[in-house]
């Protein structure tokens, strides 16, 4: 795996430490490497990032999952795209500069200034646009998705109340962010708005592992 990178892709040395923090804390993870373990053999051959960073959790899971083949990973941060695509085999792992989102066709985000390239769409410092895209774009020009990883800084509930292509993957690994996750009512929402997976790790109150859930779709548990 080759980090070295130009300098002016890196302004400094924050995404190259947060590749390192991202796979420490993956593996010293009970969930994730649950995660890991469980999709191990499951002939995944598929898999989309939806919201990569620095693309350190896509290449975590290629490396545990043999079958797995095809890698799409969105990035809406110039600063953390341009990072991925200098580490990434491109025939391998495609990356696009954009965001998932229902409802609009650009989207206006702001980054946070934590350091690792961090944004939120609704930030009001540093507000850039950037190119939206769905999962049923996705799906129809570049690939079937057999797995997907969202981390979205709270945009999943979005993406989880407006596609309908996400109930039909077989395997869903959701980071929920906000107010949701700190709520009683986070299992209803999860048995409203995803009513065709089952829930087999994470807390059933969503606080598990900074709010994550893995779900397997009812019909292949």
């Amino acid at each position: 795996m080759n980090i070295n990178h130009p300098e002016q892709f890196i302004p400094t040395d924050t995404l190259k430490n947060h590749v390192l923090y991202t796979r420490v804390e993956f593996i010293n993870s009970p969930y994730y490497m649950s995660v890991l373990k469980f999709l191990f053999d499951k002939k995944i051959e598929s898999m989309v990032d939806l919201g990569g960073c620095t693309g350190e959790t896509t290449l975590i899971y290629k490396e545990g999952i043999p079958t797995l083949k095809k890698c799409l990973i969105l990035e809406p941060i110039l600063e953390n795209f341009n990072f991925i695509i200098n580490r990434v085999d491109e025939q391998q792992v495609t990356v696009l500069q954009k965001a998932i989102y229902y409802g609009s066709s650009y989207l206006e985000i702001g980054l946070e200034g934590r350091g690792v390239g961090s944004w939120s769409h609704d930030f009001n410092k540093n507000v850039t646009k950037c190119e939206t895209i769905t999962l049923e774009e996705i799906e129809s020009n570049m690939l079937e998705i057999d797995f997907i990883k969202v981390d979205i800084e709270g945009l999943e509930t979005n993406l989880i109340e407006n596609s309908k292509a996400l109930q039909n993957i077989k395997y869903l690994e959701i980071e929920f962010h906000r107010d949701l996750i700190m709520s009683t009512k986070w299992s209803l929402y999860v048995e409203k708005w995803l009513p065709n997976h089952k829930l087999l790790y994470g807390g059933s109150d969503g606080k598990n592992q900074d709010g994550s859930g893995f779900f397997v779709r009812k019909d292949i548990v």
